[in-house]
């Protein structure tokens, strides 16, 4: 599907696509920002006609694939430039699913003020893009469900103001660019809502870094599967830990599996589940513990969207299939954010872990093939434009198959939970 937007002669093919949590003030998982780069922009000026494109393709990947595969169940807020705010191709977007941006760029007049006011009234809901102390667009406080403020962009002694103003009105207040816990704690006592950033993927080490028991067990299993080592030591260390057991027999004896006969020992699910796949659930499972705290939601979403996007770009990027490969890569996403999980330092994880050199120098150093794979899936998340089309050029990779890759992995992570159930 492609629906029209007049004047735009750039290619959909060129457009990046990325997708940057927004979490709550328990640090769960509340919605997504949807980025857009075109990767002409970062060697040309034609921004009116990438926006244009960007557009474009959102609208088209929400009615061909769904909110739902795309967002994960979740909000999905878009940034509107203003010719794009007026245009009649917007009302495909379901209202139900998507939050949309007015950019500090665009101009609150009459015409503005009228659009805002019929998005509204057809159940659309808005947020004001980076607004700032006396912000031109004041006048469309009335109108929006979402403020959105970037915590680097306004002076400290400015914030706690700006905040107590927004907060005589109906709306949520959302702090962009949050980069560690201090601005976070920061922001949460002001009064925000909502937070983006990557503070909840920045580890905070403590001093004497505890491991609760069933990580423990899991993070040895990993490092036992590495070595090779035999079922029977692999199932006496299942057994130390009753729920990492018992999840294993669930996962093999679900229907996604298709079996016919349900397995009754772990031996058996061992066997039948193989040793690569066994390793790849371990890695999810270390991100899913019950016992986890808010956050990690949000970080297994991102680093299962890394692991599978990985995968697909060993795919795209080697002409003859390689499975070892692909589970390499998608083991180093996973764990690209397992020191943030356990706030404990990677270099002493991996050590523990005891993983291929490979893994361990795209991990540490951002070394090897992994190592640009990694950088790849990370420049995703941020929309580096020029370091995407660097990487992307010296393997061969179009950016319209890095997209297909990206939509394969929401896909994939949106049935993560049935999965790992």
């Amino acid at each position: 599907m492609s629906l029209p937007f007049p004047g735009s002669h750039m290619s959909l093919d060129k457009v990046f696509i990325g997708r940057q949590p927004i979490l709550d003030r328990r640090c769960r998982l509340a919605a997504y920002e949807l980025l857009f780069r075109d990767s002409a922009t970062a060697r040309t000026a034609a921004i009116d006609d990438y926006e244009k494109a960007a557009a474009r393709v959102i609208v088209s990947t929400f009615a061909t694939v769904g909110a739902k595969t795309v967002l994960g169940g979740m909000d999905g807020f878009l940034n509107m430039p203003a010719q794009i705010f007026q245009d009649e191709a917007l009302e495909a977007l379901p209202p139900e699913h998507v939050v949309l941006e007015v950019l500090e760029t665009v101009e609150p007049g009459p015409a503005i003020v009228s659009r805002c006011r019929q998005l509204r009234e057809w159940g659309y809901r808005l947020a004001l893009d980076d607004y700032v102390w006396k912000d031109p667009r004041e006048s469309l406080l009335e109108y929006v469900d979402y403020v959105k403020v970037d915590v680097q962009d306004v002076a400290k002694r400015d914030l706690p103001r700006l905040v107590g103003k927004l907060r005589r009105r109906s709306v949520m207040l959302l702090a962009e660019k949050v980069e560690d816990r201090e601005q976070y704690e920061r922001c949460r006592k002001l009064g925000f809502d909502l937070y983006q950033g990557y503070f909840f993927a920045r580890p905070t080490i403590v001093s004497s870094p505890t491991v609760d028991p069933a990580r423990a067990v899991v993070l040895h299993l990993i490092q036992q599967l590495t070595a090779d080592a035999d079922v029977s030591e692999l199932s006496e260390t299942i057994k130390q830990n009753v729920d990492v057991g018992v999840n294993l027999l669930r996962l093999v004896n679900s229907a996604a599996m298709g079996r016919s006969v349900r397995v009754a020992s772990v031996s058996e699910a061992i066997a039948y589940l193989g040793r690569k796949q066994l390793r790849r659930w371990l890695t999810l499972l270390l991100f899913a513990g019950a016992d986890a705290d808010a956050s990690t939601s949000a970080l297994l979403q991102t680093a299962a969207v890394r692991g599978r996007l990985m995968e697909g770009i060993v795919g795209l990027a080697r002409e003859v299939p390689d499975r070892d490969a692909e589970d390499r890569a998608f083991l180093v996403g996973m764990l690209s954010l397992v020191d943030a999980l356990l706030n404990i330092p990677r270099e002493t994880l991996l050590e523990e872990m005891d993983l291929e050199d490979e893994i361990r120098d795209a991990l540490l150093g951002g070394g090897g093939e992994l190592g640009d794979f990694l950088a790849i899936a990370e420049g995703v998340e941020v929309l580096d434009v020029t370091s995407l089309t660097k990487l992307l050029d010296r393997y061969g990779i179009g950016v319209a198959e890095l997209r297909h890759a990206l939509l394969d992995a929401y896909v994939w992570v949106s049935g993560l939970d049935a999965q790992a159930a």
